[in-house]
Parts: C-alpha cells; structure tokens; sequence
C-alpha cells in the first residue's frame, strides 16, 4: 500500500471581522489569518495573525483553509483561491455543504454552512514562496488579498 508523500495536513484558519471588513470594503486589518504549522525545528510560518501570513509547508502536504467570521451582521465564506504565478496545489476546491442535521433549534431556517477549501500541494513543486489570491464573500460583497502566500519546503 502507497501512504501519502506527508500525511500530516495542515489547517489555515482565517478568522474575519466582519463589520470591519464591510465598512471599509477591504480584508487588510480585518482579516486575521493563522496555521498550526511547526517544523522539525520548532519554528513556526511567518506573519501569524496578519492577512500576510506565509505558511511553511512541504511537498505534498494536504492544506485545509477555513474561515471565521466574527459578528452577526452576516455570513461569510471562501469563494475562490487562485495562486498567482503557476499551480501550486493539486485538487484544491471547495468541500463541504450546509450542514441541515447541525441546525441549531433556537434559530429556526437556519442552517450553517460548513465548507473549506482544500488542496494538495503538488509533490514535484520546486521550493520557494508562492502568493495566492484570497477571495473571501462576504454578504453580496466580494474582498480579496494577495498577501498570503505558502513556503514550499522540500519533503526530507
């Protein structure tokens, strides 16, 4: 039996303000993103907590990307990540659908969605540093950064 090249998956955690982000129709200083990378060195990815955040990741590696948002003005979900300078990730889509079951019975016709969007990184990608475009909508509004970006480390 193959085992994956590296199985352990990483989580991208975006957590969003949504007031913020609506009344100034922008992500910067209202999107706040994190990841439970640590390397064998016990460094970490650089730009935690900022929408510039770096992920230090291998070849091959599962990413997961999840967004939270913050406030009951609306919803917020992932709509489109898009790398900027060539495929960086294999499979990477949206999964996930409404989650009926989980409806919570103190607020009737709602149901929350629980999507995220995954990829694999391609196991022959040369290292370096790779931006991505992240779209996030918000409302009827569409916000993007190009800030994030993934650190592609060699799988040893």
């Amino acid at each position: 039996m193959l085992l994956p090249l590296n199985s352990v998956q990483l989580n991208i955690v975006a957590v969003l303000d949504i007031g913020g982000a609506l009344i100034k129709q922008s992500l910067e200083q209202e999107l706040f993103i994190m990841d439970n990378c640590v390397t064998s060195d016990g460094s970490r990815s650089d730009g935690q907590g900022t929408v510039a955040l770096s992920t230090t990741c291998t070849q091959g590696q599962v990413i997961n990307w999840i967004i939270y948002p913050i406030g009951n003005l609306t919803g917020a979900r992932i709509s489109k990540i898009r790398f900027l300078d060539r495929e960086v990730c294999t499979h990477l889509q949206i999964y996930g659908a409404p989650a009926i079951a989980v409806s919570p019975s103190y607020t009737p016709g709602v149901t929350p969605v629980y999507d995220y969007w995954a990829g694999m990184v391609l196991p022959d990608l040369p290292p370096g540093r790779y931006n991505y475009q992240l779209e996030v909508q918000v409302g009827g509004c569409l916000l993007q950064t190009e800030s994030p970006s993934l650190n592609v480390l060699p799988l040893q």
